[in-house]
C-alpha cells in the first residue's frame, strides 16, 4: 500500500547508521495488522526501535509523524518509562561503543546475525537521573545537528569545487584561456 493509506510500517530501511532520527524516504504504509499483533508492534512517541538484525544496533527514536504505525519483525520495539528515562538518551546510550559491543557480543548466527528480544532487555546501561539524561540528549543532539551542518556545507563546497573544475577545463579546451602565459603560485621563500 502506498501514499496517504494505512499506517507507517517501520523497517531496518528506516533506522539511521547515523543519529537516531527515523529516515522516512521510503516509509511505507500497510493495511494495520489485526488483534495483539497490532498491538504489540505499534508504535507510541518516544518509542525506541532497535534493529536486530542487518545492522545490528542501528537506532531510531519514534516522531509524532510515525505514532500508531507498526514495527517489522526485525526492530525491536522498546518503550521506556518516560518519567524515569529520556528517550533520546536511551538511543544515544545504546548506540555508544560500550552498548554496542554488548549487542555484538550477543549476536548470533552465520551470515545473517540476529539478536532475541531477550537480548536487548540483557543490555547494561548506566544509571543517571532524568535531568541529567535530557542534558546528555541535547548536548548530543546540538552537537549531532552541528556535524550535520558542517557535513552538508562540505558536500556543497565539494559540487562546487567541481562545478568550477569543469569550467576551468572547458574553458582552457576552447581557448578562452591561453595556458601557455597562466602562470601557477610562487612557493619561493615559503619554508616547509
Amino acid at each position: 500500500m502506498t501514499g496517504d493509506k494505512g499506517v507507517p510500517f517501520i523497517r531496518i530501511t528506516n533506522i539511521p547508521r547515523r543519529g537516531i532520527q527515523l529516515d522516512h524516504a521510503d516509509l511505507v504504509r500497510i493495511e494495520p495488522p489485526s488483534g495483539h499483533e497490532r498491538e504489540r508492534t505499534r508504535t507510541k512517541l518516544g518509542d525506541v526501535l532497535i534493529s536486530i538484525t542487518a545492522d545490528i544496533g542501528s537506532v531510531a527514536v519514534v516522531d509524532s509523524s510515525t505514532v500508531d504505525g507498526n514495527v517489522s519483525q526485525h526492530i525491536a520495539l522498546v518503550r521506556p518509562i518516560k518519567s524515569a528515562c529520556d528517550p533520546t538518551w536511551l538511543a544515544y546510550a545504546i548506540k555508544s561503543p560500550a552498548i554496542s559491543l554488548q549487542l555484538t557480543s550477543k549476536s548470533y548466527g552465520g551470515t545473517k546475525t540476529g539478536l532475541g528480544l531477550g537480548n536487548i532487555g540483557e543490555l547494561q546501561l548506566p544509571h543517571t537521573d532524568l535531568a541529567t539524561q535530557e542534558r546528555i540528549s541535547h548536548s548530543i543532539t546540538d552537537a549531532m545537528n552541528s556535524t550535520e551542518a558542517i557535513r552538508d556545507a562540505i558536500t556543497r563546497q565539494i559540487h562546487l569545487l567541481k562545478e568550477r573544475r569543469q569550467a576551468l577545463i572547458t574553458a582552457a579546451v576552447a581557448g578562452q584561456i591561453d595556458v601557455t602565459t597562466a602562470r601557477g603560485v610562487s612557493t619561493e621563500g615559503v619554508g616547509v
